[in-house]
């Protein structure tokens, strides 16, 4: 019996109820898979059948029910099994009352972890995360002789359909969030290698303080045996602090661990951190750095991830999306080859401002401010000194960006590195990023 057969049998017939439906489509393969190994499906989320149109479209000819906008506690009480979108708070009411209730609460990457019978990777962090697991990905697949199997949330996917292909001699390599770890901790579970790239304040919104965060990130590690590996970025403070607490092998890397020779296509120091995490892992496989090398060097940028989507007229448009803290916007701006038109802006984290202010008076030439709370909190930080000037605010995205573009002139850049969340305009980050390229490419259409 193979691993996703076992899942079956173990999950065939109960009444599930999956807790945030979403619109990423993970959310509506998770609903797929339970209906289609028998239990019966209650699906909930907050938004209403407007909102999740383009998810419920995707359902239509599944036997599912839905609950949609409010969500009271009876829901609860008719289902065995809870299963937790990431993007829902551990804190949430529906999810107190199953504790509660003694229900058991579960999650797709942790599910995908119990059942899983091969070597698990897994990587989180603060920054860094997708960029380092893809890579891992990149060189296991093309220099070791396993069947290497990319999930966690490096996919965007469910990650119990994969299941299906696993075997013994399978490797997972995983992108793994603080929220997902919330999953693996209740599991009691972590993979047999995990890779810290670096802990920064982020998430304040969502979590009490740094500690809780930070917890949460830990969980990659809580459960490991003496012979798995912990491999910790040794330069950061969070990081160091993490060791005392591990029982497993700790493996250190810092940027000084990769060879000066080796130029990477992907900027900036902190991806020469990732690189040297990569290089670590590589290691424990026995890999050759020579064979390594040529697939480090020439990994191109990552989706969304300080991408240069081309230049028009000039001026050159990097998507930098998925920088939604002040630490991430501010390591784009040192890496951006001259001041840039920075689109930034978005809902509140709770996060300190000050360095992020000092980086954009210094490193950038213009300023165009996108909605939202946090956005309001750097404009409050910005009156009281000298700073760029601001060239477009309380506009929608695409009239920022454009007007940012009209702006620029040849050899300029207009980067997007937002520095909060997408939330005040956008169901997530991926979104924002994808409308930023979708005005790339009608600009680099127009004739003017």
């Amino acid at each position: 019996m193979n691993a996703f057969e076992r899942f079956r049998q173990d999950f065939q017939g109960k009444r599930v109820l999956i807790l945030g439906l979403g619109l990423l489509g993970r959310g509506v393969e998770v609903a797929k898979i339970f209906c289609d190994i028998g239990c019966q499906v209650l699906v909930t989320d907050k938004k209403d059948e407007g909102q999740l149109r383009p998810s419920m479209d995707k359902l239509r000819n599944f036997p599912i029910r839905f609950e949609l906008g409010t969500q009271g506690e009876e829901l609860v009480n008719e289902a065995e099994i809870i299963i937790r979108n990431p993007a829902v708070p551990w804190t949430h009411p529906l999810l107190q009352a199953a504790r509660r209730r003694n229900k058991s609460v579960l999650m797709d990457t942790s599910l995908f972890g119990r059942y899983f019978p091969g070597l698990t990777i897994g990587v989180t962090g603060t920054r860094g995360k997708t960029t380092t697991t893809l890579l891992i990905f990149a060189i296991l697949s093309k220099l070791v002789d396993q069947p290497i199997i990319l999930a966690g949330n490096a996919t965007r996917r469910a990650n119990l359909g994969l299941l299906k292909k696993a075997s013994a001699n399978s490797v997972a390599v995983m992108e793994l969030s603080s929220w997902e770890l919330q999953g693996w901790r209740e599991e009691q579970l972590s993979p047999q290698i995990a890779v810290v790239t670096n802990i920064y304040p982020d998430h304040l919104n969502r979590y009490i303080n740094m500690g809780e965060y930070q917890a949460d990130k830990e969980a990659i590690f809580a459960f490991q045996k003496k012979t798995d590996a912990l491999i910790l970025n040794r330069r950061n403070p969070l990081t160091r602090a993490m060791a005392s607490k591990a029982v497993s092998r700790i493996i250190w890397f810092s940027n000084r661990d990769l060879p000066k020779s080796w130029r990477l296509k992907i900027p900036g120091e902190h991806n020469r951190e990732n690189a040297a995490a990569v290089l670590q892992v590589s290691r424990l496989f026995g890999l050759d750095p020579g064979a390594v090398k040529p697939i480090i060097t020439n990994f191109p940028a990552v989706e969304h991830r300080f991408e240069t989507l081309g230049s028009l007229k000039g001026i050159t448009f990097i998507n930098d999306t998925t920088s939604t803290t002040p630490t991430a916007t501010i390591k784009a701006l040192d890496v951006c080859p001259k001041p840039p038109i920075l689109v930034i802006g978005g809902e509140s984290k709770r996060l300190p401002l000050s360095e992020l202010v000092t980086a954009v008076v210094k490193q950038c030439k213009a300023l165009a401010l996108l909605k939202g709370s946090g956005t309001h909190e750097l404009k409050t930080a910005l009156k009281k000194i000298s700073h760029p000037p601001i060239i477009a605010e309380d506009r929608d995205f695409s009239d920022t960006v454009l007007a940012a573009a009209d702006y620029a002139k040849e050899g300029d850049i207009v980067l997007l590195s937002p520095a909060f969340t997408s939330f005040a305009e956008f169901a997530n980050e991926f979104e924002r990023g994808e409308r930023f390229r979708d005005i790339f490419t009608t600009l680099s259409k127009s004739k003017t």
